[in-house]
């Protein structure tokens, strides 16, 4: 298993305590024996579980239950974090229903059989490993989202373009409908999926990103409907998938214009359906997601079905909101510049640091052509090798070795044509045929021409 797991166990029959040590100690990586329950409220002090399994009686001939219940309602007034598993005879349904009260989440009856015990275990572990993750990504969330997200969604500017970007994330965000986000590269594609889903009913779940093109293909769908252990070669634990983790959330599929040609029908079958089935399993998985693409191809080259399944388009463009260029946003580059300059002073303990008057002035009638990304990016390095307090325009401009100029000596066609029999033997290594081939003309007129210059 991914996660460390330490299972406690509780029971005051020594003879069950050494059956489930046995039982549980190839499965997970602790299993801790206790006789009494306050023998666990003690160990809490230094460690919690990952699970805690228990009997309900401790004390020679109680049968009614009362010493477990009243150590889950010890547990529960303390808040703990883990997950209780009750034991129980056949005749104590109640016991157990009223162990369920108390805030255990599962039962298991005595005599047990070991792979239902087995399976049980594993189901809570697991259980617990998605909570743990999703309390995580909550945090991080929470603690990614700036004090004044609302009124900008978490986008730099104030142009009429970026606004309308904002007017259009306010309104999808209410629905379920899929967005598909259209832009150059470097334009914020993914912050505009964030800002969709943090401002909608889904923010309390996950956001889940796939970059298309950054995954093989032959394994992209085990990275997004899962697989189980053995589905392949080296895999030998089931492997949840990216859209089953986005669930009751959204899922961004960042450059989903890469996405092969017989995966879209894959994709689709999983959007129509809303359920998944992992590699090497045959039951299918219900699966309630948000669906946000992003591409960097023209809505044209979508439109034209060589690359993009049209039915695929239609289920994932129920709204379309398109990026603009930061050259088209001109008067945003200022602010965009300021923003990233505050934010690299602070990463860099650089406080002193700012752009001049006439680098703003400069950077904002640039054309920028790889947009935020570019300027951002620009930004930082000019941060780190400014040695100055003031960053000018020219610390922006990456490095660039000019492309040297062919200049032509003479304007006699027969120097020219000398030149390029030349240049032409050179790249070919003085194969004749490819020559030929490469000048345009037949074997023959070039041996005229390497006898006439004397080559």
């Amino acid at each position: 298993m991914d996660m460390k797991t330490s299972i406690w166990i509780l029971d005051d029959n020594p003879g069950v305590l050494t059956s489930l040590d046995l039982l549980l100690r190839s499965e997970f990586n602790e299993v801790r024996l206790f006789s009494s329950p306050k023998k666990v409220l003690t160990a809490l002090g230094q460690s919690n579980p990952t699970v805690l399994l228990m009997d309900m009686n401790y004390t020679s001939g109680a049968v009614d239950g009362q010493e477990g219940i009243e150590l889950l309602k010890s547990l529960k007034s303390q808040q703990v974090g883990f997950p209780v598993v009750v034991m129980t005879a056949y005749s104590e349904i109640e016991l157990a229903v009223e162990s369920m009260k108390q805030g255990a989440v599962d039962f298991i009856h005595k005599p047990w059989t070991n792979q239902r015990l087995r399976q049980t275990i594993q189901n809570v572990v697991k259980q617990q490993a998605e909570r743990t993750e999703l309390l995580q990504w909550k945090a991080r969330e929470k603690s990614s989202i700036s004090p004044d997200f609302e009124s900008n969604l978490g986008m730099v500017g104030q142009s009429k373009a970026i606004n309308t970007v904002r007017d259009l994330i306010r309104k999808v965000a209410q629905s379920d409908a899929n967005v598909l986000i259209l832009g150059e590269n470097g334009t914020g594609k993914e912050l505009v999926a964030h800002a969709i889903h943090k401002t909608s009913v889904r923010n309390e779940h996950p956001f889940v990103k796939i970059d298309v093109g950054a995954i093989h293909k032959e394994l992209f769908e085990s990275e997004l409907f899962g697989a189980k252990k053995g589905a392949y070669t080296g895999i030998t634990s089931d492997k949840k998938g990216r859209m089953f983790m986005a669930n009751k959330g959204s899922l961004f599929l960042d450059e989903i214009g890469n996405l092969a040609i017989d995966l879209q029908s894959k994709l689709l079958s999983a959007i129509q359906n809303r359920e998944i089935t992992p590699l090497g399993e045959t039951r299918a998985t219900p699966i309630d997601v948000r669906l946000i693409s992003a591409t960097n191809l023209a809505m044209e080259k979508l439109l034209d079905g060589d690359q993009f399944r049209q039915d695929l388009l239609y289920r994932i463009n129920t709204v379309e909101i398109v990026l603009p260029p930061l050259r088209e946003r001109k008067q945003d580059v200022p602010l965009l510049l300021e923003h990233f300059v505050d934010y690299y002073r602070i990463k860099y303990n650089q406080p002193q640091i700012t752009c001049s008057t006439d680098c703003l002035d400069k950077a904002t009638r640039y054309s920028w052509p790889g947009n935020v990304r570019e300027l951002q990016h620009a930004v930082e390095r000019a941060m780190l090798m400014v040695d100055g307090m003031y960053i000018e325009f020219e610390d922006l401009l990456p490095v660039r070795i000019p492309k040297p100029v062919e200049t032509t000596a003479t304007f006699n066609l027969a120097d020219r044509e000398e030149d390029s029999i030349r240049k032409a033997l050179k790249k070919h290594q003085g194969n004749i045929s490819r020559t030929a081939k490469e000048l345009g003309i037949t074997r023959a007129a070039l041996y005229r021409r390497l006898d006439k210059f004397g080559i």
